[in-house]
C-alpha cells in the first residue's frame, strides 16, 4: 500500500474457505480413440452425514458413456469427508470432449451443491503390432 506522503507498508492474511460440497477432476490428461476407461470427480463434503448425487454430462461426440450418468455416494462419517465416484466412458474418434459433473447433496437442507467442466481430447491410436506366423507347429496329444 502507498500513502499520500511517501508512506508504504503491506500486510498479509490467510483467508480459509470452506465449501460444504466441492469437486476435484480425476480424469486422465487425454486418451486414444478404444480406449475404455474410468473418468470421475473426488467428492469432499464439509460434515457428514450426507448423500451427494452426482449426474455426468459427455459433450463433444469423442468420448461415449458405457455406463450409468448418475451416481449416489453417502457419507456417514466425519472420519471419511471425501470418496471418488468413476464413471465408464470409451473414446470413440479423435477430438475433445467437455465433461461436466454436476453434484448435489441431498440429505442435508442447503448442504451444497458443485460442478465442474473439463476438456478431455481424444487422439488417435499410434501404431500397433502384427504377429504373423511362418511356420505351423503341431501338437502331439497322446491318450496315457
Amino acid at each position: 500500500a502507498a500513502g499520500s506522503s511517501a508512506k508504504y507498508g503491506s500486510g498479509e492474511a490467510k483467508v480459509a474457505v470452506r465449501r460444504r460440497l466441492s469437486l476435484t477432476p480425476s480424469i486422465p490428461r487425454f486418451a486414444r480413440v478404444g480406449d475404455v476407461f474410468q473418468s470421475g470427480v473426488i467428492v469432499t463434503v464439509g460434515s457428514a452425514p450426507a448423500t451427494v448425487n452426482v449426474q455426468l454430462k459427455v459433450d463433444g461426440g469423442a468420448l461415449s458413456a458405457t455406463g450409468p450418468l448418475r451416481q449416489t455416494v453417502v457419507f456417514r462419517s466425519e472420519e471419511d469427508l471425501q470418496q471418488e465416484i468413476r464413471f465408464a466412458l470409451s473414446a470413440v474418434t479423435v477430438g475433445s470432449a467437455n465433461l461436466t459433473f454436476i453434484a448435489q447433496d441431498a440429505q442435508q437442507p442447503g448442504g451444497g451443491e458443485d460442478a465442474l467442466q473439463t476438456e478431455l481430447p481424444t487422439r488417435r491410436c499410434v501404431g500397433g503390432y502384427v504377429l504373423r506366423a511362418h511356420r505351423t507347429a503341431t501338437l502331439d496329444q497322446r491318450k496315457q
